[in-house]
């Protein structure tokens, strides 16, 4: 399973128009994987 940072997706969905950023890495099947409240330290993965 390959993690990603989950604030360098945020930033792409936002880039590209779109709003609700977590609604939309869900509905693509991601899930978040947070290490304690530091989003910089959060990474998304397929679940």
């Amino acid at each position: 399973m390959a993690f990603e940072r989950y604030v360098e997706a945020r930033e792409i969905i936002e880039r590209a128009g779109l709003s609700n950023a977590d609604e939309i890495l869900a509905h693509l099947g991601f899930i978040v994987k947070w290490k304690g409240l530091d989003v910089n330290e959060a990474r998304i993965a397929l679940q």
